[in-house]
């Protein structure tokens, strides 16, 4: 831990929410919004009482602090953002001699709806008691205007929380905690308090960043900072044009900013470390980055012996004669692997690293414990080793501030070897064991601390530094008899492969894979994992390996003896994404791994006979995506390749982004249609369908003849296939219900039946066979089991063909009155054709109901074209059409004549019945069947009406 500055005040959870811009706390380093403060001026002090018991003071405001008006009251009906506003934030420092700090804060935040009232009343203060003193000013509470005075019925307690203590940390930090009872919607609660003193490690220097701007509307912000005239101030706005107004009384200067009617800022998701999101001011007392050099040179300046243990190690490695990189690389993993991390940042602990010797024997140290025994170590072996002060939070941003001690989290090692400079940061664990192998973290921006810097340096990632991830997946589906079975294998490489590597070492690899798996369940949710993952680590090399396997029963759609299978690249398609906001005012952040490529190989059952297209490219300035797709034999290739060229869009970019991506996540799959079976082995069933079809409806071809053809194939195919897969394959289940489906639709009702009966227990599309079985049923005129059938079918979903179907049963039942109601639920259900059919027997029902068919439909005439097939029979049957209109109708498409004649004749058969015509209709019902449409239902149901003429 390299720990800049403590917090200054916390506001709940609204103080801890800062990173989604919610934020009431003020952070000497981080993002955060407006400390609390006080409500009307106290007296003036003229003495501090002494600490209580409890930690902490109570007394007037001090008489240095500037006064500023500001609303006691908010507009509520007109509050916009995060359920709160923030009246004023008023923070004013003090400095006199060197070290003798004092700082002011007073805030005034009233809540505008009633989510945000636990955490307006509820202040948190925190302070580091090794170098400080908290002093409570006031606790007040605004209401309708008038003031309250609260700071007698808070409840004030004194807490050692230790925040970060899961992350190995110790900082000393204790929180006053302030809650206030009896808070309401419009209430403006006053907090002020000052901390006096400054951690001794920064030698008397002052340097912090102010925010201006929160994730609130704020009506008053100023920032004040009184010091000797002596002491040179820099002042630079962050994200704003802050020039501060400046007074001079003696021997004193004022820097003073003031901002009234402050809009709010809204934090976006994947902002950059290096964009400050709210606006603020930075003032230093740093003239250039040397200053701040030479005062972290005295905080590395130890010539505090090593001990025997620690120099007998060095004797062993200067005694082993190996290369320069190579015997640096291992004192690097010494450091890292043996030294374990643990930060007791308390007091000048907080930058200032122990002696090297006793970090070694203790094997515990943070950040500059671990960069200052490492340099101790290369030094001593002769290498120009020296720590180098880094932002994690800022990274590259850190050229956007003045020089100051206060801009830095981290510290790491500049290691240069003849003309070759490497970053090393000993707080990593199982990295590679060669510095050319190493990942390379973006640091950004470092100080390195030595006599001659003047200026940051780039942390430039060596030429060796890998960040690459492969994705290497195979789809093995030549077995019919079992499920496809997936061979996934990651291979990364440099950064990435030690990301992999602390992951599997934290988690484990089964956790790996579960989560690898999850990735492929939205998409295949049955996949599961056939044998345990196998990992290759070769840290040499920095090269990591994860090879696993699974099996996905019911991969793809069968149709006619093609498997059709989606082939995603998950990998890629996950990593090419851009922000949900519509719009941004602020980058997005791009941090995919540098290089990431993904094969996708898929092993069919039989040779591709098609040639893969040409290979496609996306070139946007952020990233690039090559596509190709590779055939030989029996195995399909896809090959995409994705570099990240930039590590963030900006605003203006974002349009253009987001169309190249979608162009690239379009390339980035594809679809396959695998042939199951020999189609030179098929001839002869091939031609025997061509022989029987030519006999029954002749050699023109039509709709009729193709739909006839098209289910004969079906059938063919599938009694071919399930020989081949056998009873167990995950096939049958979907080839049994694609037989099932086409029998029915060949009036082979039986053969449907039994289908159905083997396939229900495999498959997952129960609905679908419950309805084949309804309609082979109904067919067979077993309308009680009909209907029993379409209810099951109706369960999953409950959809419009189920409703008709149902309706279809019913009706022939004679239960007219139920089959109204489901027609009707279809009708209301559905569009298009399968509306126009529900209309149909809507109105059929009806009519038999009590002769009300023509108000039955007459709600949906209007969304019915009457010169469109089927329509042409609902405006018949409503008496819109006369019946040579209808029969004109279905004769104009030629394609499509037999078929719609089907249907015509049989409706005009349903007409004659509903007339008393039973003669007339018995001859439309003969002349629907003579047409032979067997893939209608009004074909089986004009032979049903027939039977049921001569059981009359």
């Amino acid at each position: 831990m390299f720990d800049p500055a403590a917090p200054i005040h916390r506001f709940g959870r609204i103080g801890r929410a800062l990173a989604a811009g919610a934020a009431i706390a003020l952070s000497a380093l981080a993002q955060g919004a407006p400390p609390a403060g006080k409500a009307a001026r106290a007296v003036e002090a003229t003495a501090t009482a002494p600490p209580s018991a409890s930690g902490y003071r109570i007394a007037p405001t001090p008489s240095w602090v500037l006064d500023i008006d500001a609303p006691k009251r908010a507009d509520i009906a007109a509050g916009k953002g995060p359920g709160y506003r923030v009246l004023l934030s008023d923070v004013q420092t003090r400095l006199d001699a060197p070290g003798e700090q004092q700082q002011y804060v007073r805030s005034r935040l009233v809540a505008t709806e009633s989510a945000a009232l636990p955490e307006v009343s509820k202040a948190e203060l925190p302070f580091n008691p090794a170098y400080q003193t908290l002093t409570l000013h006031e606790v007040a509470l605004w209401r309708d205007g008038v003031r309250h005075d609260r700071l007698a019925s808070a409840r004030i307690e004194l807490l050692r929380r230790e925040e970060r203590l899961e992350q190995s940390t110790l900082t000393g930090l204790q929180t006053l905690l302030v809650v206030l009872s009896d808070v309401r919607i419009g209430d403006a609660v006053d907090i002020a308090y000052t901390l006096r003193g400054a951690n001794p490690i920064f030698g008397g220097r002052f340097a912090e960043n102010f925010q201006l701007t929160f994730g609130a509307p704020a009506d008053v912000v100023q920032v004040r900072v009184d010091h000797p005239a002596a002491r040179a101030l820099r002042v630079k706005g962050i994200r704003n044009e802050a020039v501060p107004e400046v007074s001079r009384d003696g021997d004193r200067e004022s820097l003073r900013i003031v901002r009234r009617n402050v809009p709010m800022v809204r934090a976006e998701e994947r902002v950059p470390p290096w964009f400050k999101v709210w606006p603020s001011v930075h003032i230093s007392e740093y003239a250039d980055w040397g200053e701040v050099a030479h005062w972290a040179e005295g905080l590395f300046d130890d010539a505090s012996p090593l001990g025997p243990e620690l120099e007998a190690r060095i004797d062993a490695w200067r005694g082993r004669g190996l290369p320069r990189e190579r015997l640096a690389a291992e004192v690097l993993q010494a450091v890292q692997d043996e030294v374990r991390y643990f930060s007791a940042s308390l007091g000048e602990s907080s930058h200032r690293p122990k002696p090297a010797a006793r970090t070694y024997a203790e094997r515990l140290g943070d950040c500059k414990d671990k960069v200052a025994l490492l340099d101790a170590v290369l030094q001593r072996l002769g290498f120009d080793a020296r720590p180098a002060l880094v932002s994690v939070q800022r990274k590259r941003g850190l050229a956007d501030y003045l020089p100051g001690h206060d801009q830095f989290d981290h510290v790491i090692t500049r290691l240069q070897i003849d003309d070759k400079v490497y970053w090393l940061d000993p707080t990593l664990q199982l990295q590679g064991r060669r510095l050319d192998s190493r990942g390379q973290a973006d640091y950004g921006m470092a100080l390195v601390v030595a006599p001659q810097t003047q200026a940051l340096a780039r942390v430039e990632a060596p030429a060796s530094a890998s960040d690459a991830t492969e994705f290497d997946q195979t789809w093995n589906l030549a077995d019919l008899t079992r499920a496809a079975q997936l061979t996934s294998i990651v291979r990364l490489h440099g950064k990435a492969a030690e990301a992999w590597r602390n992951a599997v070492a934290a988690g484990g690899t089964e956790r790996i894979a579960e989560n690898l798996a999850g990735t492929w369940a939205r998409v295949m949710p049955g996949i599961r994992q056939t044998a345990p993952p196998q990992v290759r680590d070769d840290r040499e090399a920095n090269r990591f390996e994860l090879e696993l396997h699974y099996e996905v029963p019911g991969l793809g759609s069968y149709e006619r003896g093609m498997l059709t299978v989606e082939v995603p690249a998950l990998e890629i398609i996950d990593a090419m994404v851009g922000p949900r906001e519509a719009r941004r005012d602020m980058p997005w952040l791009v941090d995919q791994p540098r290089r990431l490529t993904q094969r996708v190989r898929v092993i069919a059952p039989l040779r591709f006979q098609s040639r893969p297209p040409a290979p496609q490219d996306v070139n946007d300035k952020h990233f690039a995506l090559t596509s190709r797709m590779e055939v030989s034999g029996n195995q399909f290739t896809l090959l995409l390749g994705y570099t990240r060229k930039l590590d963030a869009v900006l605003p203006g970019d974002l349009a253009s982004y987001r169309e190249h991506l979608q162009a690239a996540r379009r390339i980035s799959g594809t679809t396959l249609r695998l042939p199951l079976l020999d189609a030179d082995r098929l001839r002869g069933v091939f031609d025997d369908i061509e022989r029987r079809v030519q006999r029954r409806y002749g050699s023109d071809a039509d709709a009729l003849r193709e739909l006839v053809v098209q289910q004969e194939l079906e059938v063919a195919l599938a009694t071919e296939l399930l020989k081949v897969s056998g009873e167990h394959s995950p096939l049958t289940g979907p080839v049994l219900a694609r037989r099932a489906q086409a029998n029915n639709m060949l009036n082979h009702f039986d053969a449907t039946l039994a289908d159905v009966e083997r396939a229900l227990p495999l498959s997952t599309r129960s609905s679908e066979l419950w309805s084949a079985r309804g309609l082979a049923l109904l067919s067979l005129g077993r309308a009680d089991e009909a209907a029993a059938a379409m209810r099951s079918a109706m369960e999953p979903g409950g959809d419009a063909l189920a409703a008709k179907g149902l309706g279809n049963a019913q009706y022939y039942q004679g239960r007219y009155a139920d089959a109204e109601a489901s027609f009707r639920d279809a009708a209301q259900a559905s569009s298009g054709e399968d509306r126009d059919f529900a209309l149909i027997w809507l109105f059929l029902a009806a009519q038999h109901n009590g002769g009300k068919g023509r108000d039955a439909v007459a709600p949906f005439l209007d969304q019915s074209d009457a010169q469109r097939w089927p329509a042409a029979v609902v405006h018949y049957l409503a008496g819109r059409l006369s019946r040579d209109d209808l029969l004109r109708s279905a004769r104009k498409d030629k394609q499509m004549e037999r078929l719609n004649l089907s249907e015509a004749w049989f409706y005009l058969g349903q007409q004659l019945l509903l007339s008393g015509d039973a003669e007339g209709a018995r001859r439309m019902f003969q002349r629907t069947v003579e047409i032979g449409a067997l893939p209608y239902r009004e074909h089986a149901f004009a032979q049903l009406e027939l039977r049921r003429a001569t059981a009359r």
